[in-house]
């Protein structure tokens, strides 16, 4: 058997290199997590809470999109400014618990928007923080800003809040990775179903990278929905890595692409099964969102239909994802 450095280890040896000063760090020391109803903790500063202003004070400002992403942009915004995001949006992905603070005790949600056509800086994650109340859990707290209806392909008639360009500690990032919108005291409104999304296709050499490593197409894709096609396991998914599988290409070993497969319970099945396979076994077709998280690009699948390679006829007792 071929002897090769653990994937987690290399995760380690970046996390060492630290992060720029100019991002708010996130989480410190949390570990990703094991499956999608429990998440890595949150030590650090929570989104929404952190500059000293309401949002819902000051006058947001209309940015397309596009300028929300591409850092390049004239008009893209400063880090901490209220900005109402322009175009024609659809949700991504369901809502998705991120986290609870050990501190303030907050739990974190996330929702990925972005156009129904996909494509370069066409993609932003949002998210929300806030307090339960009373004896509620993050998971009994009634959802806040974000509503926990919306389905993939709803469309976004509004979104409001404050752009923030964060950095996960433990990780190596590279300048204006990890953006997101925090909605907090905000505004997110959700519309009439508008048809899914579509993926688009790249090479994993093009989106793949750890620590301050990019592909030619990881920042134009980051927080997009992408597709990868003919891929075979290096890894499979374990909780020894927490369900982080890796895959390459078909007839080769790297580069290697990330592969989160516990964010979302519509695909609790196809990790069972995943986890069963060996090295060299064949994946095919995946789809997802493609974050920057834990010094590594990854892509997120949602639903079974993002693995039409790994066949499954349960799914956490409601079925195919």
């Amino acid at each position: 058997m071929r002897t090769k450095t653990p994937f987690m280890f290399l995760l380690v040896a970046l996390g060492l290199l630290g992060c720029p000063t100019n991002n708010t760090q996130r989480d410190s020391g949390g570990t990703p997590p094991n499956d999608a109803n429990t998440g890595g903790v949150d030590m650090g500063v929570t989104p929404g809470m952190d500059s000293g202003v309401d949002a819902a004070t000051v006058t947001a400002t209309d940015v397309p999109i596009a300028s929300v992403v591409n850092a390049s942009a004239t008009d893209h915004p400063m880090d901490g400014s209220t900005i109402h995001v322009t175009g024609n949006l659809v949700a991504l992905t369901p809502r998705l618990f991120i986290s609870q603070s050990t501190t303030s005790m907050r739990c974190l949600f996330a929702i990925w928007v972005g156009t129904s056509a996909g494509g370069d800086n066409s993609s932003i994650e949002v998210t929300e923080s806030f307090l339960p109340a009373g004896s509620n859990t993050c998971f009994t707290e009634p959802a806040h800003v974000i509503p926990d209806t919306a389905m993939i392909g709803d469309s976004i008639t509004t979104v409001t809040g404050r752009f923030i360009n964060f950095c996960p500690s433990g990780s190596s990032c590279p300048p204006n990775t990890s953006q997101e919108l925090d909605v907090t005291s905000g505004t997110f409104t959700v519309g009439a179903h508008s048809g899914d999304p579509t993926a688009t296709t790249a090479t994993i050499a093009e989106i793949t990278g750890m620590g301050l490593t990019l592909g030619s197409r990881s920042m134009a894709l980051q927080n997009a929905l992408v597709h990868i096609t003919g891929t075979v396991i290096v890894d499979p998914p374990t909780m020894a890595n927490h369900n982080v599988m890796t895959v390459a290409a078909t007839g080769t070993t790297t580069p290697i692409m990330p592969i989160q497969i516990s964010k979302y319970p519509g695909v609790t099945c196809q990790r069972t099964e995943l986890s069963t396979m060996a090295a060299g076994a064949t994946v095919g077709e995946i789809t997802g969102v493609l974050t920057y998280s834990f010094g590594q690009w990854t892509i997120q699948p949602r639903q079974a239909s993002d693995l039409p390679g790994v066949p499954c006829t349960m799914d956490a007792g409601v079925g195919p994802g």
